[in-house]
């Protein structure tokens, strides 16, 4: 009585967002503890990144440079 049924769109659903929270009307990507480690090692390191830095990190992390960028730009911002 209790059970409820799981369709296909719902387990789709599922795999999709994986790694993901639910934020309103979008997503974020919730980053490891190792990620986040490493930009804020970096951040503390030099608050200001630049453009070959920005890559090799997201190429390590497994991050875009977007995130990268934006995560710094974050860190900024508390900072101030």
């Amino acid at each position: 009585m209790g059970e409820r049924k799981q369709d296909s769109n719902s387990l789709e659903y599922a795999l999709n967002v994986a790694g993901k929270t639910r934020t309103k009307d979008k997503y974020r990507v919730v980053y490891s503890d190792h990620q986040r480690l490493e930009l804020e090692k970096e951040f503390h390191y030099s608050r200001y990144i630049t453009i070959r830095r920005k890559a090799e990190l997201a190429a390590t992390l497994g991050l875009s440079e977007r995130q990268v960028r934006d995560t710094f730009f974050c860190f900024m911002m508390i900072v101030r």
